[in-house]
Formats: structure tokens, C-alpha cells, sequence
């Protein structure tokens, strides 16, 4: 049995009917519906004295209407206090309350509604049944505004569907000239989007384009039965009746019933807590049809066929050649042709649902993937043991504790995509950002070259993306409800034993992923040691150089370790460098930069030019020139030997 739902009654003459509004709402969520009747002092303006006749009159009106009702009454206390408390034991999930927008303002019955129209800890479903009977209900009018917009028109359009009726979402658009009616259609198919509801039979989406949309949705309202919106406020419902602050000029007749509806407070327990469960009661849950359609998708991709294989070998071929020849673009095209990540996001939702079938297809389809990427690529590692270890294999080898998030990220991402159609596209943006098949590849090269430690640390990347993506999918897929049933069952035992196991092997990772990124820290982050100049100053420096004999220049470039280090020229001389030279060259370069700019000129003298290798000789001068202008700023590198260092700056 679902969680009831629960109604405070507080019309006497509008019983009938508003029972009969409280049983439409309760269908949708609960299968049974308590009625709590208040008779104290406090409320007795709005109060309905409850008599064994009242009683078996309501329970004739529910065997009438065979929905299934407990009346229950209470005598004292703030009526308040008591709904809180029968929802809190009741563990209602939603609260109905009577209201009637033509009484006065200033009666504590306004108090108590709005009460807990405003703080009430589930759903709240306000309902002024004016003079309708509730016995029929043909058109429902849904003017979109406020914070559960989008929770009222769900609400809405299952109680449409629910009865057979025609629901009429509305939206009042802003004036922006000629092609303001079609802006506002479409902001509201993107707010329908977002709200998970379709146009069909049962939906038939209208605008308007007014200064005031208030009196646009009175003005739009007249003639349904029932006109519900998402509010927080019971003065809503008095305007539109025409008898509050600021009513309306065109007030909603007594024929149409009104609703306020408003989804549940968070209750705030702490601030994880909380914020998950803001984030779920933002997310739209998905609708059966879609649910269905989502099941068919991961079922279907995650089958082990010839498909399946062939897609995945070429990936694996594709991704170790890639990562053979240092490509990044071919690396990241056998991203996006490996199937992979599918069976994963199945594994996810087979958790979810509890399905032992599913859960049995995508392991079986991901276990065999895995061995076969592996064959191929080590495969591809014999064939080419001539080459060496290129760098982008290097990288797979050593992953670090940003990578455990970054796969539980794109876990969820991609499980939300599969769950919205229109977001489908987005699914190659998630491949290349959790690599699956490339760290595959790399083991398999690694363990052809007996590699074994590379094959160690891209064995970790993948098996941390793939349980990360795993418990990824599975959260986002609870979220947007693709939540598994059992009722009076808890969840198998293989499902715990699999959840708690991929818990575990997260908190393992976390060790070797921990140690790989207070390694990398410690050694530090590759960066260039020196970054290039522009075309135009190196072609200058380039063109002067050349014109003096015996001069060669050997670098120019700006310091990329200190941004403040300016710009760098070596040059190689068999003798004094002329003070005409330095002099053009200094000037040259600030005429290019500024004359903020700093220079640093380095001259190495008597070194053979065609011999001399910075990166595997040192070069040893005879004899040591003394710098022609005072040094200001220390090289970033030093030389192994005693260069000539002219140095200026403004």
C-alpha cells in the first residue's frame, strides 16, 4: 500500500464536492484517503461539526465514488498543529485543503490554510471547488508561472489523463513585436520539455501576449472546470475569485473550480541531505512511455552480437595505432567509435531496477568487450615492437584521484542523456571525455613490451572509469525515477553484494590514485621551459643576424616559467660581439615590444657552431667575454659555462 493521502476538511456546505476534488487528487499518488475533521474553537468560522450522519454520508459518498476513506476526528489543538502531526504519522505524501475564495480575508480559517499551503512538508493541493459538484471534469486550464510550475502542470496533465480530460497548458508571453506569439509558443514547448510532458491528445498547449498576465489567465480561465496552477500563497486564489488585494477585473466564475498546488518543503536534516533533495525534485521524472523506450535503448546496445564485436575491435585497432603515433585526433576518434560505454550505463540502470537479466546482458557484453580490445591491441603491440613508448601512452600510465571524478561525472552525463532524446547528441562529448577503450589499448601494447608497469597504471584508469561510470549512472537513473519496485520486498541479495562491491573498489582505488597524484605533485607539472617569440620580431632579429660575419643566432625565445622574464636571445660568435650589433638588436626588439620589455642577450664565444648540442654537450669556452651590459635579471637558465650576458632594460 502506497502512502496515504491526506484531506483537512474545513467546509461544511462544500464537503461533497470538495471530497469528490480530494479523491481525483489522491489517485494520482495514494490509494487511500484520510479526511481530518477539526471542530475547535479556533477554527469554527470554517469548521465542519462532525456527526455520526456526516460520517456515514461520507462513507456512502465513497463507496459511491469505491475509493477507499477513513474520517477521523479531533476536537482541540491548533489545526495546524494537527495536520502536521497526522501527515508526519501518516507519512502522507500529499495534503489537501478546502478553500472558498469569496470569504472574508481576516477569518483564522485564511490563517490556516495559509499555514500550510506554505510550510506543509509534502505536496499541498489547495482546492476552491466554487459551485461545481466535482462530478465531472471535461477541460483543465494550467497557466504556467511560479516555483512549482513545473510540478503543477505534471500534476495537471495526470489528472487530465487520469479522468479523460483536455489539458490546456498555458503561458503568457511578453510583447517583443510582430513574432511575439510565436516566441511565447515556443518558450512554452521548452518549459514543456523541461517539465517532461508531451503534446497529445490530452495536452493542448495556448499563449497570450498581455502587459498583465494575471488578468490574461482570468480572462483565458472562464469556461473549464478546473484551473490549477503552482502557488505558494492562498492570495493567488482570492485575486482570481475577485476578492483579495489586487483581484482581478474579470474574476473566475463560481462554475470553475480553482487548485493552488505546491510540491514538498525539503526538510532540513543537513546540508547533504538537503541538497540532493533539491536536485531530485528538480530533475522531471520520466514518464512510463519514456521509461520504456530507455529500457529498450540500453537493452539493445548492450547486447553481446557481431555488431557489438566488430565496432569495438576496430576501436581498439584504432586506439593503438593512435596511441603508437602519438595522434591525439586518432585517439579521440576510436573514442568515439567504441560501443562501449553502453553496456556500462546498462550495468547502471540493471542496478537501479534490480534486473537480473539486463545486469547479466551488460556484464557479459562489457566482459567480453574488455578481452577483446585486449587481444587486439596486444596484438597490434607484437606487431610493432620496433616502436617505442610515445607519450600518449606514457599518460595512460599514470592516472591520478582527479580521474575518479571525472568518470563518475561522465557516468552521470551520459545516463542523462540516454534518458532525454534531445540530449542523444551530447553522448560523443562524454565518450571523449571518459576514455574506456584507449587505457584498454595501452595495457595491451604495455604487456607485449613487457611494460608491466604501464600496464599496471592503465589497467587502474580503466577500471576506475568503469566502476565510477557504473555507480554514476545508476544515482542519475534514481533520480529521473527508473527506480525498481518490489513491493514488500527489499532489494535482492545479488544487488547489495554488487553495489556494496563497487563501493569497495572505489575506496581501493582511492589509494593507488591518491599515491599517483602526491607523486605527480612532487616531480611537478610539465611545462615548456621556453615559449616561442612572434614571426615578425624573430624574422628581424633573424635578417640583422645574419648580415654581421661570424654571428649565428642559436635562440630566441620568451621564458615560460616567468612571465616577467620578457625575451631571450643566444647568439654564437667567434669573437666580440660589436657594440653596433647589440646595439641595433636591443633597439629592434623594443621597438617591436615596448621599452618596458627586458632582454637578456647571451653570446657564447668560441664553441664550434655546427657541434654544439645544448641538450647532450656542454659547451666549454676558452674564454669568458665580460658581459657588455650589466646584468638585471638572473637567465632562467644558466649555461654550463661563462657566456658573454648582455642584459638591458629601460
Amino acid at each position: 500500500m502506497s502512502m496515504p493521502a491526506l484531506l483537512l476538511m474545513t467546509s461544511r456546505d462544500k464537503a461533497a464536492p470538495l471530497l469528490r476534488w480530494a479523491i481525483r487528487f489522491a489517485r494520482l499518488r495514494s490509494d487511500q484517503l484520510v479526511v481530518l475533521c477539526h471542530t475547535g474553537k479556533r477554527g469554527r468560522e470554517a469548521a465542519l461539526p462532525v456527526s455520526p450522519e456526516w460520517v456515514q454520508s461520507v462513507k456512502t459518498l465513497a463507496c459511491e465514488l469505491d475509493f477507499p476513506i477513513e474520517v477521523r476526528e479531533r476536537s482541540s489543538g491548533d489545526p495546524v498543529a494537527l495536520a502536521l502531526a497526522e501527515v508526519e504519522s501518516l507519512k502522507a505524501n500529499v495534503l489537501l485543503l478546502g478553500a472558498d475564495g469569496q470569504l472574508a480575508g481576516n477569518l483564522p480559517y485564511w490563517r490556516t490554510v495559509d499555514r500550510l499551503l506554505r510550510f506543509g512538508p509534502c505536496d499541498v493541493v489547495v482546492v476552491d471547488p466554487g459551485d461545481s459538484d466535482g462530478r465531472s471534469m471535461d477541460r483543465v486550464f494550467l497557466p504556467f508561472g511560479g516555483a512549482s510550475r513545473h510540478h503543477a502542470l505534471r500534476v495537471g496533465v495526470e489528472l487530465a489523463e487520469a479522468n479523460r480530460a483536455v489539458a490546456v497548458p498555458f503561458l503568457v508571453g511578453t510583447n517583443v513585436g510582430h513574432d511575439s506569439t510565436e516566441v511565447a509558443r515556443r518558450e512554452l514547448a521548452t518549459e514543456l520539455a523541461e517539465a517532461g510532458v508531451d503534446e497529445s491528445e490530452f495536452v493542448q498547449p495556448a499563449v497570450d501576449v498581455a502587459k498583465r498576465p494575471l488578468e490574461s489567465v482570468a480572462k483565458h480561465s472562464h469556461g473549464f472546470g478546473l484551473m490549477l496552477t503552482g502557488s505558494n500563497s492562498v492570495a493567488l486564489l482570492r485575486r482570481l475569485r475577485g476578492t483579495g488585494g489586487r483581484a482581478v477585473s474579470q474574476p473566475i466564475p463560481q462554475a470553475s473550480a480553482i487548485a493552488l498546488v505546491r510540491r514538498r518543503r525539503v526538510v532540513a536534516t543537513n546540508f547533504f541531505s538537503v541538497l540532493a533533495e533539491r536536485i531530485s525534485l528538480q530533475i522531471p521524472k520520466l514518464k512510463p512511455r519514456d521509461r520504456v523506450d530507455l529500457f529498450d535503448r540500453l537493452q539493445e546496445g548492450s547486447r553481446l552480437n557481431v555488431d557489438f564485436v566488430f565496432m569495438l575491435g576496430l576501436s581498439a585497432a584504432i586506439a593503438a595505432l593512435g596511441l603508437l603515433q602519438d595522434s591525439v585526433a586518432i585517439v579521440i576518434g576510436a573514442m568515439l567509435v567504441a560501443p562501449l560505454m553502453t553496456p556500462l550505463i546498462g550495468c547502471g540502470l540493471a542496478l537501479t531496477q534490480g534486473n537480473t537479466r539486463l545486469f547479466g546482458k551488460s556484464t557479459k557484453a562489457a566482459g567480453f568487450g574488455v578481452l577483446g580490445a585486449l587481444l587486439v591491441s596486444f596484438v597490434i603491440g607484437l606487431l610493432t615492437w620496433r616502436f617505442e613508448m610515445t607519450p600518449a601512452l606514457l599518460s595512460r600510465g599514470g592516472p591520478n584521484l582527479l580521474d575518479l571524478p571525472i568518470a563518475f561525472f561522465s557516468g552521470m552525463a551520459a545516463a542523462y542523456a540516454m534518458s532525454r532524446p534531445s540530449l542523444l547528441a551530447t553522448l560523443a562529448g562524454v565518450a571523449i571525455a571518459t576514455a574506456l577503450v584507449p587505457p584498454l589499448a595501452t595495457v595491451g601494447i604495455a604487456l607485449s613490451h613487457a611494460q608491466w608497469q604501464l600496464a599496471f597504471g592503465a589497467s587502474t584508469l580503466f577500471v576506475t572509469n568503469f566502476v565510477a561510470i557504473i555507480l554514476g549512472a545508476g544515482i542519475v537513473f534514481r533520480l529521473v525515477g527508473m527506480k525498481g519496485t518490489r513491493p514488500g520486498f527489499g532489494n535482492p541479495l545479488w544487488l547489495r553484494r554488487v553495489v556494496l562491491s563497487l563501493f569497495l573498489g572505489s575506496a581501493f582505488l582511492v589509494v593507488p590514485l591518491w599515491l599517483n597524484l602526491n607523486q605527480q605533485l612532487a616531480v611537478g607539472t610539465f611545462t615548456p621551459l621556453m615559449l616561442p617569440a612572434s614571426e615578425q620580431l624573430r624574422k628581424a632579429i633573424t635578417a640583422r643576424v645574419e648580415s654581421e660575419p661570424d654571428v649565428q643566432l642559436y635562440l630566441m625565445a620568451r621564458p615560460g616559467t616567468d612571465p616577467e622574464a620578457g625575451i631571450r636571445v643566444v647568439l654564437i660568435s667567434d669573437k666580440p660581439l660589436s657594440d653596433t650589433l647589440r646595439d641595433d638588436l636591443l633597439a629592434m626588439i623594443h621597438g617591436k615590444l615596448g621599452p618596458a620589455i627586458h632582454i637578456q642577450l647571451l653570446v657564447f664565444r668560441n664553441v664550434d657552431k655546427h657541434d654544439f648540442h645544448p641538450a647532450s654537450a656542454k659547451p666549454t669556452p676558452k674564454k669568458p667575454v665580460a658581459p657588455a651590459i650589466k646584468p638585471a635579471i638572473t637567465p632562467a637558465i644558466e649555461p654550463a659555462t661563462d657566456p658573454v650576458d648582455a642584459e638591458a632594460s629601460p
